[in-house]
């Protein structure tokens, strides 16, 4: 910010970030949106009213865990309990069982892949027969591998990537890749191949200097990516709606692809 050069992130969620200076763009969205979303869809689609959270302890899930806390209550519902752990743990016993002894509707844990499979298997174990929320990092092929069928089920926001899209620009993106890397593109790659593509049109629209090219990202309305329609607020954050998710069939699957939950109309699934 200081040396005006400009900064473009494609996986910056932190809510931070978007008072970090007229420099700074992000096309990932805020935990803000992020954590609002689930929130709201938790509450009003799938009528959940009493729910515990579990979350890591850094600034990631806290960031996940107060957006979601503060909207979710917000809303009308209740939260029983809200327990952390740090980041590589491998025991959630303790937090599962306080957990389970208030009674809630649901488990809402935003985290990281490997916890986050030790979490299910383990109220599997405890026979903690609760519906788990989450956030986007649960969309991970390791979750799917140490959880196996225990992920069955985990409804978890994200932002847009539907990799099943007959959009010709998204499934030529995905060909390409799959032919580069002998895999599947994530919502990661998705959004870093956008990046690239909106700094690169900023820069043919005004050429290699920052403050030209920070001008040229803030007129960015609706740019056509394989993320999504992209546009910037005055923050230089993302206008995005986010999807909605969960596993199926042991496959990640949308359930909304863009869930706009500022019109009110959250009777979407």
């Amino acid at each position: 910010e200081s040396a005006k050069i400009i900064l473009f992130s494609p996986a910056s969620s932190n809510p931070k970030i978007s008072n970090g200076g007229d420099y700074i763009f992000r096309n990932w969205i805020s935990d803000l949106v992020e954590g609002s979303a689930m929130a709201h869809y938790t509450y009003n689609v799938l009528k959940q009213k009493k729910l515990a959270i579990l979350f890591v302890n850094n600034e990631y899930g806290g960031g996940l865990k107060d957006v979601f806390k503060n909207t979710f209550e917000q809303l009308g519902g209740k939260v029983t309990i809200a327990e952390s752990y740090e980041q590589d743990a491998t025991d959630f016993r303790t937090q599962l069982t306080k957990i389970k002894a208030t009674s809630p509707d649901s488990i809402y844990s935003p985290g990281h892949p490997k916890e986050m499979a030790l979490i299910l298997n383990q109220a599997k174990e405890m026979k903690i027969g609760l519906p788990f929320e989450s956030a986007v990092a649960f969309e991970d092929p390791v979750v799917l591998e140490l959880a196996k069928g225990n992920a069955e089920g985990v409804i978890y926001s994200t932002p847009f990537f539907d990799i099943s899209s007959d959009n010709p620009t998204i499934k030529n993106f995905i060909e390409t890749f799959r032919n580069k890397y002998k895999r599947d593109p994530g919502v990661f790659a998705a959004h870093g191949y956008d990046a690239f593509n909106i700094i690169a049109l900023a820069i043919q629209k005004g050429g290699y200097d920052s403050d030209k090219i920070k001008e040229q990202l803030y007129k960015v309305k609706d740019f056509d990516g394989v993320s999504g329609k992209t546009s910037f607020d005055q923050n230089g954050d993302v206008i995005k709606a986010v999807s909605i998710k969960t596993v199926k069939k042991g496959k990640f699957i949308p359930l909304v692809n863009n869930y706009d939950f500022s019109t009110g109309n959250d009777n979407v699934r």
